[in-house]
């Protein structure tokens, strides 16, 4: 989860094995989220435990004593295609939706640049300023951080509802797209 510096267990068994391992990872509610995120999926059509012949399931102890064990179904539902989802030019668009995934955001001070962007897929996205956008998936580009310091979107995982404002990527992208670093305070710096 980008926690600590020796990596976790997924990535230390990726290596010993010398194979990619599929993870869902997830802060917190290791009883229930964790197995809610892959129901979620299958539901959708997205059988990502086809051709699996090995699950394992980490979680921390007190899952055990104090966890929401109830009963999840794990079928299989018939596959949609949702497209995706442009906010309309000129307009400022609230949505909501739940993260499928999200590009690595960076650690202040780790790096060179106090700015930085993630990109990050959404789905079931629902929208009382656009009803066009309900039912539907976004690719967003949001900040991670801002001068050095973590916005919350840093710490987004899958399977997170977010509340975002959109705007179209056309009337952006004048601003953000094809920047070269820039000089401050003696150090190489994104756009910010």
């Amino acid at each position: 989860m980008g926690w600590g510096e020796g990596a976790g267990l997924a990535e230390h068994l990726s290596l010993a094995l010398g194979l990619p391992v599929d993870t869902i990872t997830r802060n917190d509610a290791g009883s229930f989220a964790t197995r809610e995120m892959p129901a979620r999926d299958l539901q959708r059509g997205n059988d990502r435990l086809a051709g699996k012949k090995l699950v394992i399931w980490e979680f921390a102890s007190r899952e055990l004593a104090c966890g929401d064990w109830k009963m999840i179904p794990m079928a299989l539902g018939e596959k949609s295609e949702a497209g995706m989802y442009v906010p309309p030019a000129g307009r400022t668009i609230s949505i909501r939706g739940v993260v499928r995934e999200a590009s690595p955001a960076l650690k202040p001070g780790t790096v060179p640049y106090k700015d930085h962007i993630i990109m990050v897929h959404l789905a079931e996205l629902a929208s009382a300023d656009d009803p066009a956008a309900d039912g539907k998936e976004a690719v967003v580009f949001v900040w991670s951080m801002r001068d050095n310091v973590a916005s919350p979107a840093a710490r987004w995982r899958p399977g997170d509802a977010v509340t975002l404002h959109l705007r179209s990527w056309v009337e952006m992208a004048a601003k953000y797209d094809g920047h070269q670093p820039q000089r401050a305070r003696g150090r190489e710096t994104a756009p910010g």
